[in-house]
């Protein structure tokens, strides 16, 4: 079962430092990132995020560098809002272990710490 999410805003705290990764030949970036947001006191929903940037206009000063400040900033346990304009629930099911996988896959838009 999929289904199409749209306009999320969540709040919570990164499990591990971000992960990206550069596509040079299409001048593109992505962030990985999975955040633990508390639904009830004893219930967590983990969001598996991808940020993505465009290269074109980046230097190779880290100060400017949006690809290179994501990474430095993003690190495990620190909480951070994100605002996605699109976002997809996967379900699965294991009849034969009993069990129930819930998968979401998030692009965010933006995010603040």
């Amino acid at each position: 079962m999929a289904l199409d999410i749209f306009n999320l805003i969540s709040t919570g705290n990164l499990t591990a430092d971000a992960v990206g990764t550069k596509f040079v030949e299409k001048n593109t970036a992505v962030i990985n990132f999975t955040l633990a947001v508390n639904t009830t006191k004893s219930e967590v929903l983990f969001l598996d995020c991808n940020y993505w940037i465009n290269l074109n206009n980046q230097t190779d000063n880290p100060e400017t560098n949006l690809f290179q400040m994501c990474l430095d900033m993003l690190k495990k346990g620190k909480k951070i809002t994100i605002q996605s304009n699109y976002a997809t629930l996967k379900k699965t099911e294991n009849e034969e272990k009993n069990t129930v996988f819930t998968n979401f896959n998030i692009t965010v838009n933006k995010f603040s710490l």
